[in-house]
C-alpha cells in the first residue's frame, strides 16, 4: 500500500514595520521573497500537486508593501551608487551585508572570499564595495527566478566587477519578482493546494487566552495573571478575513497555529472563526488524553474542529538534515521513514522558506526529486482540506497545552525577558481597555503580541539583531499608549535584552558585528572586557560580578555594558562629573558622554580619547560600584587593538 502524506509549508515572516513610519527595519520579508517564497508558489502552481501551505497575515501585508514599491534600509544602501558611500553607510553595509545562512555564500566561490574580506574588515576598493552590494541580494534569488530571469545565471556567473549597469539590472528584476508574486497566490487552489490560514500577527494563542495556560507545560511560567480571548479571537478571525481576500475569495478551512501552540481554549475560538481543521505537534497528542486510534490524523477535538498532528522526527529532517545530503538520497530517506510509521496518514508541517536557505541551490533538486517520487506513485500526497473529512482516527477528550518545540510554551514564557515583556503588554493591553481610544491602540497591541518578539528574548536563541527585535517590540507598545493620548511607562525606554547580545569576546582580527545602540549600527574593530577593581565589594562575598564587556566602533567610539545588583534609582559619575539617568547625554572633559539603564544592568557611550573612569551609585541600597576607585574604559593601543587602563 502506498503511504499516506499530507505536507503543509508555513509561511511567515515577523513584522518588521516600524510602527511610525511604516518601513521595514530589516530585510528579511523581502529576500525570503525572492527565494523560498516565490519558488514554493510558483512551483505548486505548476506542479498541480495536492500540497498545502498556510500564509501569514502580517506577511502579506509586507509582501504588497514591496509589491508596491516600498524600500527598507538595507535596499536603501544597495542602491546608493558605491563612488558615493558616505563613511558611515560603508559601515553599515560591513556590518549587515554578508547575512543569511553560510550555504548562500559558500555556493559562490566569488561572494564567498569577498565576504571574508569583509568580515576580515580588508579595505575595499569602490568596486568591490559595488560587489558587496549586489551579492548582498543576489545570493538570494532562488531556482524560478534564476530560471525564468537568465540576467542572474549570468551575473552569478560573472562573480565580481559588477557595473552599475549590473547592479540596476539585479534590482530591476528584484523588483519584477516582488511586484508580481502576490498575484501569484490565486493561482494555488485552482492548482490543488489547500491554502490554509494563520492567526493575523502571529501571536501565541493560548498564552494571549490565558498566561497561566503556561503553566500546565512550562517549569518558569510568568507570574502575571493576564487573559485577552478576544485578542485572540480578532487575530484567528481577521487573519482568516485577510487570507481569504488575498485568494480572491476563496477562504481557508484548516488553520496553522502560531508555532503549532494549542490549548483546549483555543478549539472554540478556531470553530468561531469559521475553521474545520488545526494543526500541531505529535509531542502535543504524546501529551494529551485520548481514545485509541493512531496516526497523524484526523483527530476530533470537540467542537467541529478536527486536529492534525505532525509528525516531529520526520518534518525536522527536512529542515535540519537534507541539505548536506544527496536530494535523491535525501528523499529516498523521506519515503522510507514515512512508510514505517503506524496509522493512515502522516502529516509533515515545516517552514516553507527558512530552511532553503541551507540548501546551495535553495532546495531546488530536493524538491523536484520529492516531486517525482509522488508521481511515481511513491508516496501518495493528500491536501489537509480533504483529509478532514474523511473518519477521525480518534478523539482527543483532553488537549495538552503546547508547541511544536517541546510540547511547551518556555520559548515565549520561560525567562525573565519573557515575564518582563509580557509585563509590559499587559499592562498596555489593560489600560486600553474601555478607554475611548481603545480603537486607536489595538493595532499596535496586535501588533506587539505577535511571537517573534518573545522568541528572541531569554537565552534560547542568539541572533546579533536581537536588540533590534526588542526595540521594534517596545516601539509598539509605545505606540500603543499614545494612541491612548498617554505617555509611555518609563519601563518602556528601557531595553528588556540582556546576555549573549552584550558578551563579547576579543577578536583575533578585526571584525564587523551588528550592534544596535543609540538608534544605530556600529561596525566594531575591536572589543573586550574590563574587570572590576579587586578592592571593590563586588569581589567580597557576593562572589563578583561578571565583568562590563566593551566594543570599539571603527571612529573610535566606546560603548560599554555591565551588569550591576541595582535596587532603585541612580547616580552615575563619569570623570567624576554626575549625569542623572533619563538617558542622560553630557559633554564630559571634552568627551560626548550617554547612559541609559537596563533592567539589573547599564550602558555607557563614551566619544572622547582621553582617559576616562564610571562610578555607579544605587541610591536606594546605599551601595557604590566599586567601593573604591573606578572601573575605567578601555584605551586604543598602537596597532588597533585595545586594553583597559590601569585601574
Amino acid at each position: 500500500m502506498t503511504p499516506r502524506v499530507a505536507i503543509l509549508w508555513h509561511l511567515h515572516q515577523p513584522e518588521y514595520r516600524d510602527p511610525t513610519t511604516g518601513v521595514p527595519t530589516m530585510p528579511w520579508t523581502r529576500l525570503h521573497m525572492l527565494r523560498g517564497v516565490r519558488d514554493l508558489v510558483v512551483e505548486l502552481a505548476e506542479q498541480r500537486l495536492p500540497f498545502s501551505i498556510d500564509l501569514v497575515p502580517i506577511m502579506l501585508e509586507q509582501m504588497v508593501h514591496y509589491a508596491e514599491g516600498g524600500s527598507d534600509p538595507h535596499l536603501d544602501l544597495t542602491r546608493v551608487p558605491a563612488e558615493a558611500l558616505t563613511d558611515d553607510q560603508r559601515a553599515a553595509i560591513r556590518a549587515t551585508f554578508v547575512a543569511g545562512h553560510p550555504a548562500m555564500v559558500e555556493a559562490s566561490d566569488a561572494w564567498s572570499a569577498l565576504a571574508s574580506r569583509v568580515q576580515r574588515g580588508a579595505l575595499l576598493t569602490t568596486d568591490a564595495w559595488r560587489d558587496v552590494q549586489v551579492w548582498s541580494t543576489l545570493a538570494w534569488f532562488g531556482a524560478t527566478a534564476r530560471r525564468d530571469f537568465p540576467i542572474l545565471e549570468m551575473l552569478i556567473a560573472q562573480g565580481s566587477g559588477f557595473s552599475p549597469a549590473d547592479k540596476a539590472a539585479m534590482l530591476d528584476v528584484q523588483q519584477q519578482v516582488l511586484k508580481t508574486l502576490p498575484g501569484l497566490l490565486d493561482r494555488l487552489p485552482p492548482a490543488g493546494v489547500t491554502v490554509a490560514g494563520a492567526p493575523y500577527y502571529h501571536p501565541i494563542l493560548p498564552l494571549l487566552c490565558d498566561l497561566s495556560s503556561a503553566g500546565r507545560s512550562t517549569d518558569t511560567p510568568p507570574a502575571r495573571a493576564f487573559a485577552a480571548p478576544d485578542h485572540a479571537q480578532w487575530h484567528l478571525t481577521e487573519g482568516r478575513a485577510s487570507v481569504t481576500a488575498c485568494l480572491g475569495g476563496v477562504a481557508p478551512r484548516g488553520v496553522w497555529p502560531s508555532e503549532g501552540s494549542v490549548s483546549p481554549e483555543i478549539v472554540p475560538l478556531v470553530a468561531e472563526a469559521g475553521y474545520r481543521w488545526l494543526a500541531s505537534d505529535d509531542g502535543v497528542l504524546h501529551r494529551s488524553e485520548r481514545t485509541s486510534g493512531e496516526g497523524g490524523g484526523p483527530w476530533d477535538l470537540g467542537h467541529g474542529v478536527v486536529g492534525f498532528f505532525r509528525d516531529h522526527e520526520l518534518s525536522d529532517r527536512i529542515g535540519f538534515r537534507y541539505a548536506t545530503m544527496d536530494p535523491q538520497q535525501a528523499v529516498d530517506d523521506l519515503v522510507a521513514g514515512v512508510a514505517s510509521r503506524s496509522g493512515d496518514l502522516v502529516v509533515l508541517i515545516l517552514d516553507g522558506e527558512n530552511p532553503w536557505e541551507s540548501f546551495a541551490d535553495a532546495g531546488h533538486a530536493f524538491r523536484h526529486a520529492l516531486y517525482t517520487a509522488v508521481r511515481q506513485g511513491r508516496l501518495q500526497l493528500v491536501g489537509l482540506d480533504e483529509a478532514a473529512e474523511e473518519s477521525p482516527v480518534g478523539t482527543v477528550t483532553a488537549l495538552h497545552s503546547g508547541s511544536w518545540i517541546g510540547a511547551n510554551f518556555n520559548i515565549w514564557a520561560g525567562h525573565p525577558e519573557d515575564h518582563a515583556a509580557w509585563d509590559l503588554l499587559a499592562d498596555a493591553v489593560e489600560a486600553a481597555r474601555g478607554h475611548e481610544h481603545e480603537d486607536l491602540a489595538r493595532p499596535h497591541l496586535f501588533a506587539a503580541e505577535g511571537s517573534d518578539w518573545f522568541w528572541w528574548y531569554g537565552d534560547d536563541f542568539s541572533t546579533p539583531f536581537k536588540p533590534v527585535f526588542d526595540t521594534a517590540f517596545r516601539s509598539h507598545l509605545k505606540a500603543a499608549w499614545r494612541a491612548l493620548g498617554q505617555e509611555p511607562p518609563e519601563a518602556l525606554f528601557s531595553s528588556l535584552v540582556e546576555g549573549d547580545a552584550n558578551d563579547l569576546t576579543p577578536p583575533r582580527a578585526r571584525s564587523p558585528i551588528c550592534w544596535e545602540t543609540a538608534w544605530h549600527w556600529v561596525c566594531w574593530a575591536d572589543a573586550g572586557s574590563v574587570s572590576w577593581p579587586r578592592s571593590s565589594a563586588m569581589a567580597g562575598g557576593t562572589g563578583g560580578l561578571p565583568p562590563a564587556r566593551w566594543v570599539r566602533s571603527e571612529d573610535g567610539a566606546v560603548w560599554l555594558h555591565t551588569r550591576l545588583p541595582l535596587e532603585g534609582s541612580v547616580r552615575v559619575e563619569v570623570c567624576d562629573e554626575v549625569l542623572e539617568l533619563s538617558p542622560s547625554t553630557a559633554t564630559v572633559a571634552g568627551a560626548q558622554v550617554t547612559v541609559s539603564r537596563q533592567p539589573g544592568a547599564l550602558t555607557l557611550e563614551y566619544r572622547g580619547t582621553d582617559p576616562a573612569s564610571l562610578v555607579v551609585w544605587d541610591r536606594n541600597g546605599g551601595r557604590r560600584f566599586p567601593i573604591e576607585g573606578a572601573l575605567s574604559l578601555p584605551k586604543r593601543l598602537e596597532g588597533g587593538m585595545s586594553q583597559p587602563w590601569d585601574v
